[in-house]
């Protein structure tokens, strides 16, 4: 905030979109559902973060058929890879004011950044309105330490 402010990092995104609701009477409709836009600041991160549908998640998305019987889709709950929200969260909170102190008043309204497997919804822009990254975009790539352990055959023989 104020004087000084570093951009940490620059994606494309969307600021909402139309997504399909089901209603009340259990027919479908669309609605445009708009991000909440404005100062906001990353103040949690969220690794293997699960994820609970929205109000109005049409049933026929968190059920998968296998035979006769049809099954929740659990693996998109998480934690994991294939979860609606990847492998990390970043929790946008709004600024809603600032105090007499000059802290910012934060609210969380359920706005994230996170990554997801289904790439084919990043681009065309159908959200809750979170912002999503292919996960290797929100992931960092590993140091080389974490990955490889180097042997050195004169000790390790």
């Amino acid at each position: 905030m104020g004087k000084g402010k570093v951009a940490l990092g620059r994606w494309p995104t969307i600021i909402g979109g139309w997504k399909t609701i089901e209603k009340s009477d259990g027919s479908m409709a669309l609605k445009y559902k708009e991000s909440v836009t404005g100062d906001a600041i990353w103040t949690e991160i969220l690794a293997t973060p699960t994820w609970h549908p929205a109000t109005g998640m049409p049933t026929r998305k968190l059920l998968i058929k296998r035979g006769d019987v049809w099954e929740p889709k659990t693996e998109i709950i998480g934690p994991g890879y294939r979860a609606a929200y990847g492998l990390v969260a970043l929790v946008h909170h709004q600024i809603e004011s600032v105090n007499e102190r000059g802290e910012p008043q934060l609210m969380d309204h359920r706005i994230r950044t996170h990554g997801t497997t289904a790439y084919r919804s990043v681009k065309r822009g159908e959200s809750n309105g979170c912002h999503r990254l292919h996960n290797t975009s929100i992931l960092p790539p590993p140091a080389p330490s974490s990955c490889w352990h180097s042997v050195n055959p004169e000790r390790n023989p």
